[in-house]
């Protein structure tokens, strides 16, 4: 991916019923379309369709964020 590929926050749902929040380049990201994404056994799924469309940032933008959870237990109080 090139750093300045804009990629989009998706609410994506399968047929049955199955729903998923995913990053996914813009260009895919068009309420209605169906899509096919890997599962987490790297195994190609279809029947995927974007049903709500969220948030826009830059490939390079989700790179610098993407382990920020590792941080978080730092900045708590816990």
């Amino acid at each position: 991916m090139a750093k300045d590929d804009v990629f989009v926050q998706r609410d994506l749902r399968r047929v049955n019923g199955q729903v998923d929040v995913s990053w996914i380049p813009e260009r895919y990201a068009q309420r209605g379309k169906m899509l096919k994404l890997k599962n987490v056994e790297g195994v190609w799924e279809n029947g995927w369709e974007v049903v709500a469309l969220h948030t826009r940032r830059r490939f390079d933008e989700l790179e610098l964020k993407e382990r920020d959870y590792l941080h978080q237990r730092e900045a708590s109080d816990v």
